[in-house]
Order: structure tokens, then C-alpha cells, then sequence
């Protein structure tokens, strides 16, 4: 297998056709809202907090927020009280079954859920992608860093 970096990859560009910047949208729609940018800070504690979401989402950026160390629960209550949207993060795993419960049973839904795992395919993946439509379906999931062509 051939591999790649950034000394063997030339992206050719096109004749520029705008006479600035300005003119260029670059916003990108993601579960019917408008965003900014198609750019998303890491979900990593080390980057982005309660402050920074609600910063983003109040100023049209998307974001998801980290599940280290948080109650996903608060944080969507949080985010909801300051009339922003509410993107969370979760896992695969018991106690993220948990909080999905705890937001059916609390009559929340945060508009969007990603699923932050390192590899997405796998059945763990597959099997929260099935309990987030049943219990949430009005969520929108984001599950990803998919490294393999076949399902």
C-alpha cells in the first residue's frame, strides 16, 4: 500500500472568479440550521467549554461539546435556558445508554448527539446509532471516523 503525505498531494486550484473574499459564502446547513463556516472545533476538553459552545452557538458557529467530566443532561438544560441548540457528545457504552434514558425521562432532546468514538465501525456504533433514532428521533446523529469501505 502506497502512502501519502503532504509533500506527494497538490491541490490544483481554478481561475479565481470573485473579486474578494467578501463575496463567498461559505455556510453550510447541518439538521436545518445555517452555520458560518464547515469548520467544527474538536470535542476535546482542552478546547472547547459551556462558555465557548454557547459563544459559537449564539454567534452562528456549530459545536459539539466533550463528554469528559459533564453532565450532559445540564449542559442541553444549560443551553436551552440561554435559547441556543445543544450538541453533546456521547459514547457507546453502558453509561451512555444511561443519559439517553435520563433525557427521555426528563422530556429533553438535544439537537444534535455525536457519537465520538475513535473507530465507527463497529456494531457498538450501530447499536447506539438504533437506540439514539428509537428514543430521540428528533435528534440529529453524527457518527463518524469511519476508516473502512466496507458496511
Amino acid at each position: 500500500m502506497e502512502i501519502f503525505d503532504y509533500d506527494n498531494i497538490l491541490l490544483l486550484p481554478r481561475k479565481c472568479r470573485v473579486e474578494s473574499r467578501s463575496e463567498c459564502d461559505t455556510s453550510v446547513e447541518l439538521g436545518g440550521r445555517c452555520f458560518r463556516i464547515p469548520a467544527v472545533p474538536a470535542n476535546m476538553k482542552t478546547v472547547v467549554d459551556e462558555n465557548i459552545c454557547t459563544w459559537l452557538a449564539q454567534n452562528g458557529y456549530f459545536y459539539v461539546m466533550h463528554r469528559f467530566d459533564l453532565d450532559n443532561v445540564q449542559f442541553v438544560k444549560d443551553m436551552h435556558a440561554k435559547g441556543t441548540f445543544a450538541s453533546i457528545s456521547l459514547g457507546v457504552k453502558q453509561p451512555d445508554y444511561d443519559t439517553v434514558d435520563r433525557f427521555v425521562a426528563e422530556g429533553l432532546c438535544p439537537e444534535y448527539i455525536t457519537i465520538d468514538i475513535a473507530h465507527g465501525h463497529a456494531d457498538s456504533v450501530k447499536n447506539m446509532i438504533g437506540y439514539l433514532k428509537e428514543k430521540l428521533p428528533k435528534a440529529f446523529v453524527i457518527a463518524g471516523n469511519v476508516g473502512t469501505p466496507r458496511p
